[in-house]
Order: structure tokens, then sequence, then C-alpha cells
């Protein structure tokens, strides 16, 4: 068998503590400090915990050509480091192919080291930030303000939070500015200043089509193109390099005249591909879960789901740290975006990173490595009683 280290392992010192066996054989219970080893594994998106002279044994193994597992120095840790994706091995076993085809997958779409481990082992699946909910649960807003009111508690034990604002400890002096003045024949600024996320949705009023298609054309449809050595695309929001490698699916619970399900909404075509439909409750029952538990979901018209490409940006920006970065920030160009369209439709709406984003993909058959999920848009009629949702809310207006 031969083997090869990972290129996608970041290794972390930690400290640990051990049974002191030299103590136990005297009849005494001790511990001891230990440096430990944290292996991140892109491949596995998990941790391993080695010893130093795992280490130290891996340090020798190349990541760019095979060795004979054999002339290792304790070839009896192979199997375990392999099964930790912490090496990849020439193996015909379903699993090791498996893991080498993935390692091929993230070399070939030229992701950074560091990158990939962050993005994968930060990836959610399974998780839920909330208590169970019942999908014919009639007032889930109010469920989730009194869990977030019970865990609210916790807080009161922390030190003292963060000052909102900062002062720079050098500054030489501080000059006051005029109020703003705005122009009077536009109404941008009320848009801004009424922009908000609103969690509560009215469970039976439905979104209608046509502000479903405004969303998705003023915010991921073309304005046009600029052909060079590759295509640059113009939007309502900016992105690196002009590439745009954000994607929106939908998954719909109540839109009039559609039918509840997943979607792909084709800029280039300004159309939805269906994906795959479902009845109302089990589109509700998914949308808890794709947003990790959280109950405001439930009655929301449409989730917008935002996934990137990753090649579309590591092609020109290859194997760069900062590549991801830009590809994070798009998406968050996108949720302003989509923030103040919904705002000028006078339509519910919040976004959200914590996503079981690892299930979205399985759900719309993404590898993840070539294209994932980064955040969603939850987007629906509010409810007559919404409000805003930081109480009390101060204005501070000019």
């Amino acid at each position: 068998m031969n083997v090869k280290r990972s290129k996608y392992v970041a290794f972390f010192l930690t400290d640990g503590t051990m049974p002191d066996f030299s103590e136990l054989l005297q009849g005494r219970i001790a511990l001891r400090n230990q440096s430990m080893v944290l292996a991140a594994s892109a491949i596995a998106e998990a941790e391993s915990l080695l010893c130093s002279d795992e280490f130290t044994e891996l340090q020798n193994i190349p990541s760019r050509s095979w060795v004979e597992a054999s002339s290792l120095k304790k070839p009896e840790r192979v199997m375990a480091w392999s099964k930790s994706r912490i090496l990849i091995t020439d193996l015909g076993e379903n699993w090791a192919s498996a893991y080498r085809r993935r390692e091929e997958i993230l070399d070939s779409e030229l992701w950074h080291c560091r990158s990939a481990v962050y993005h994968f082992l930060s990836k959610w699946k399974g998780v839920s930030l909330f208590p169970p909910i019942n999908a014919e649960e009639a007032n889930p807003y109010g469920f989730a303000l009194q869990k977030l009111a019970e865990g609210a508690k916790s807080w009161e034990k922390l030190e003292p939070p963060p000052s909102p604002y900062w002062n720079h400890p050098l500054a030489l002096s501080q000059i006051p500015l005029n109020p703003p003045e705005r122009p009077t024949n536009s109404d941008l600024f009320d848009t801004l200043l009424s922009r908000a996320s609103t969690r509560y949705f009215n469970p039976e009023s439905a979104l209608t089509l046509n502000d479903l298609s405004v969303l998705l054309y003023y915010a991921f449809a073309p304005l046009g193109t600029a052909k060079s050595v590759y295509t640059a695309i113009h939007k309502t929001s900016p992105s690196g390099g002009g590439l745009h490698p954000t994607e929106a699916y939908l998954l719909v619970r109540k839109v009039e005249n559609l039918r509840p399900g997943l979607y792909h909404y084709l800029p280039q075509d300004h159309s939805l591909e269906v994906l795959t439909t479902f009845i109302e409750r089990e589109a509700a029952e998914r949308a808890v879960h794709y947003a990790a538990g959280q109950p405001y979901v439930l009655h929301a018209g449409a989730l917008i789901i935002m996934a990137s490409r990753f090649y579309r940006n590591h092609w020109k920006y290859r194997r760069n740290e900062r590549t991801y970065m830009v590809m994070a920030m798009d998406i968050g160009h996108l949720g302003q975006t989509l923030y103040l369209l919904s705002t000028k439709l006078d339509l519910g709406c919040f976004f959200a990173a914590a996503v079981n984003a690892a299930d979205i993909e399985s759900d719309l058959c993404l590898d993840g490595a070539q294209q994932g999920v980064m955040a969603m848009f939850a987007v629906g009629v509010k409810h007559p009683q919404a409000a805003l949702e930081f109480s009390p809310f101060v204005s501070r207006r000019f």
C-alpha cells in the first residue's frame, strides 16, 4: 500500500493532560501536561488529536508523491491516519477511493489549504439551535422569543459586553460634521432607514410570484457583461473581479402559482429550474432543518439559498488565501441588496449564515467542494403584528 499526506490538513499545537504512568506504577494517580497536535482535515471535515511523535512522523511523509507504507517508522498507524483523512492511500476500497477523489477535486478546484480547512470544518450538519418545533405550531415567532429569553439569562453571567462604539486612542482631534442633507427627489434614503430584519411572518398569506421575480431579477440577474479573457458580469451588487460566483436556489413553502419545492434560479434566462416538489408541510419542516432549527422560517414564503461556485473565483485568483473571503463578501453584498428590495416591497425578511449547509447540499445534489452553500435569506409576507425586534428601540437619527 502506498500513501501520501493530504495537502488539505492543517496542524495546530494544543495542550492536554494525560495519566502519568510512572506514578500509576507506584500506586498513585496523577496527571501530567502534554503537548498535543490537532490535525484539522478538510477532506474529513473533522479534527483528530495526535501525539508529538505522530506529528514528527507525518512531517516526513510527502504530500505530492507516494511512499510505501511499510517503509514508515510505525506502519501500524497508517490505517488510522488514512481513515482520519490525514493520509491518502492507493487502496481500491470504496472509502479510500472516495477520500482520494475528494482530494483530487479540491486540488483541481484550486482550493487554498487554509481556506479549505476553515470552510469545511465550519460547515454545519444536523445542528439545531432551538428545541424541536411542531410544523403545526401557530406562533413559531413567539415560541422562538420564549426560548431566546430563557437563553439570554446565561449572557447576564458573562463579563460586561464590549461597547458598541470605539474611539481611536491615538486620535489627534475630533472634527464635528454638519447634519447630513439628502436629495429631496430620492426615496433611497427612506428605504435605507427602513431596512430591518423581520422574523414574524403571516402563515396564511402567500408571497406573490411577481414579488419573488423582482427579488431574484434585481439581486441576481446580469445587467450586462464584458468579455475579455473571461466574461465579467455587472449586477446590482459588487463582486470581486466581476465574477459573481453566487448561485441562488429556492426552498418554496407558500408562493402564488408555484408548487412547494426546491428550485434553481437561472439568471441568464430569468427562469426557474424545478429540482423537486413537496407538500407545504414538508417544505416548512425542511426550512426549519435548513435553518438549524430556527422556528421563524416555519411561516416564511420562501428561502433564497446562496451557494458559491468556488472555481469561478479560484480560476482567476489561484490558490490565493484571500479568495474565499472575497466570495463570503459577495454573499454579504447580496444580502443587503435583498434587504433593500424586500423593504421596498414591504416584505418581511432576514439573512442567516446559521444553516445546515451540508444537509442542504445533499438535497441540492451539490458536492460541497465545487459548489457549496454559504447562507440563506428568508422572505415572506409580514405578520400584522410584526415590529422592530430590538426593544426598546431608541432612534438616533440626526
